[in-house]
């Protein structure tokens, strides 16, 4: 079992699990005021500081977005207009027209 660690504060530490820091400033002043040699732990990778990463995923959420956006659009339209078009019509009348 792994113990999240989201600041300095060693109340949170744990001395039985392993510790997963959320980043460098967990550690801050940690092995100043308390034995940190004796504590399991790993900094998480911070996810957003790889570029390749961060815009793969911007990409992905945007895509997913636009997704469930023209979904619910082409329905709302389709309601609107008493037609049965599918999304794709809809998609193209939109981001087309």
């Amino acid at each position: 079992m792994k113990n999240i660690v989201i600041s300095n504060n060693k109340l949170i530490w744990s001395e039985e699990h392993k510790n997963l820091l959320l980043g460098e400033w967990c550690l801050e002043g940690i092995e100043k005021n308390f034995n940190s040699k004796r504590l399991n732990y790993e900094i998480q990778e911070n996810f957003w500081s790889n570029e390749d990463k961060k815009l793969k995923n911007v990409e992905l959420i945007q895509n997913k977005l636009w997704d469930e956006a023209i979904i619910f659009i082409s329905k709302e339209l389709n309601n609107y207009h008493k037609t049965n078009f599918n999304k794709k019509y809809w998609e193209t009348v939109i981001a087309d027209g």
